[in-house]
This record gives C-alpha cells, sequence and structure tokens, in this order.
C-alpha cells in the first residue's frame, strides 16, 4: 500500500477552482481563443470520470503549485496517448499551459499539497480493471 493513498471524492468543482487559477494567470493567448479553450474545459470537467479529474487535478497542480509548465504538458500528452476521450479537452489545456506566464501567479493563491505524479495513471488502472 502507498503512503499517499488517492482520493476518491475528487469534485469537479474542485477542478474548476484550479482550472480558474490557471486561467486567471496572464496568458499570451489571444482572447478570443483563451476564451474558446475556456468555454470547452469547463464544459467537459463538469462530465469527466474520477480517473480524468484525477489526471486533470495533477495536470493543473503541476503549473499551479510548482511553476512546472514543461511536466505538466509532458503529463498531458501522455495522458492523452493512455486514455481515449482527452483530446476532446486535453488539446485546449495543453495550448493555455503553453501560453500562460506561470511568473505572474501570485504565491499566495498557491495549492497546497500536489498529488504525485503518479497518482492518475493508478487510479485510470483501478477502473480500468
Amino acid at each position: 500500500m502507498s503512503e499517499v493513498e488517492p482520493r476518491s471524492d475528487l469534485t469537479a468543482e474542485e477542478v474548476l477552482r484550479l482550472l480558474d487559477q490557471l486561467l486567471s494567470l496572464k496568458s499570451a493567448l489571444p482572447d478570443r481563443e483563451l476564451q474558446h479553450y475556456s468555454i470547452k474545459l469547463r464544459a467537459a470537467v463538469l462530465s469527466l470520470s474520477q480517473a480524468h479529474l484525477f489526471a486533470l487535478d495533477s495536470i493543473l497542480r503541476l503549473v499551479i503549485s510548482q511553476c512546472d509548465k514543461n511536466s505538466a504538458k509532458d503529463e498531458l500528452v501522455r495522458f492523452m496517448m493512455l486514455e481515449s476521450g482527452v483530446a476532446s479537452w486535453g488539446t485546449g489545456l495543453r495550448r493555455i499551459i503553453d501560453g500562460c506566464e506561470v511568473s505572474t501567479f501570485s504565491a499566495d493563491a498557491r495549492v497546497s499539497r500536489p498529488p504525485s505524479e503518479s497518482s492518475w495513471v493508478q487510479v485510470g488502472n483501478d477502473e480500468l480493471q
């Protein structure tokens, strides 16, 4: 048994709050493009499975908590290759992450305790069995 058990009660609302934090960052994307992806992502989050919510939570925390856009993008691409249905929201998220300026994020609003990088993989595998 691992030291950190993944939560089984992660809600779409919690993930939406993290997404709002990401979307509040200064972005190099044109406003219209950012708005388009924002609407698509918000709608998608409400219908995601727990495995996809955990993956999205992990990816968002990499950007918000650790200011690590590259690791977040790498994790997103890995998840997109492993799971079906992710491209519908993952492509827009990747564009948003690419365009955001993590240095503009306030230290006051950082998210505490990011999950382990493999937490979404474990949840995803459990759901497949």
